[in-house]
């Protein structure tokens, strides 16, 4: 099995998304300095306490050229070295705060490469602009692997399917930025009897200041990326140089400081 470069998906399912909705499959001057600006606000964002507004297309744009791509290689590198194999060939599970799908890619990517062949996630995000964006990039994935990874979109929580895995990337942090917290003690209700794992920051900047999320969620168990020695940003690094077309983004010189937080439901 041959992996494939990450953000050469994200970037091509772009693309892709542009292609379906104008006829041209290209990004104009214009749009390309746009989405270079919505990236620096996106960066800047990570560390300030108002919740980070996606809406704008060039900031859809921006998170799927770089971010989504970053975040996907955390997860497989995560997956592969902390998760059992998946012991049949199709995996179900729920996916809260899917945006572009950049977890989902990351475990299919880790589990294809030990022969699972589908996933199907039940997926759930308040932004509506991230649907077809999401699924430009499984549909692309789909093509280029022949792996099936199906995303199931739910309106609400009482979709999601009753005792699987949920995941997520980076909705901890807008949860205590927004002051709802309080929504993963419901969230549990909705899928009892599993467990949930989510990619976030250490800690948020919030109005009244850093807050350490573990504390904030109460998890469990939780563990800073650079401790478990996975080396993800030198994969990171080696895919993003090989970009054909590089919009925005930068090389990484050390381990991104993130945590995977880990709580049963």
């Amino acid at each position: 099995m041959t992996d494939i470069n990450l953000f050469d998906l994200f970037g091509e399912a772009v693309l892709d998304h542009i292609e379906a909705n104008s006829g041209e499959r290209e990004l104009t001057q214009q749009t390309r300095e746009a989405v270079r600006v919505a990236y620096d606000a996106i960066s800047a964002a990570f560390f300030a306490p108002e919740p980070i507004d996606y809406a704008a297309p060039d900031r859809t744009k921006a998170y799927m050229f770089y971010y989504a791509p970053k975040h996907a290689y955390i997860w497989k590198r995560y997956v592969r070295n902390r998760c059992k194999k998946p012991c049949v060939g199709s995996v179900t599970l729920n996916s809260y705060g899917t945006g572009p799908a950049s977890e989902l890619i990351g475990l299919a990517e880790a589990w294809r490469a030990r022969g699972l062949k589908r996933i199907e996630a039940y997926c759930y995000d308040r932004l509506d602009a991230w649907r077809p964006l999401a699924q430009a990039v499984a549909a692309r994935y789909s093509r280029e692997t022949n792996f099936e990874l199906e995303l199931i979109w739910v309106d609400d929580w009482d979709g999601f399917a009753k005792g699987r895995h949920l995941v997520g990337s980076f909705v901890l942090s807008e949860l205590v930025r927004r002051k709802e917290i309080d929504a993963l003690l419901r969230l549990r209700s909705y899928i009892p009897g599993t467990y949930a794992t989510f990619l976030d920051g250490a800690k948020v900047a919030t109005v009244d200041g850093d807050r350490v999320l573990k504390d904030v969620a109460n998890f469990a168990y939780w563990t800073y990326l650079p401790s478990l020695g996975l080396n993800c940003f030198k994969e990171i690094n080696a895919a993003f140089a090989t970009r054909a077309d590089r919009v925005c983004g930068h090389e990484l010189k050390e381990e991104p400081k993130l945590c995977f937080f880990r709580t049963r439901c």
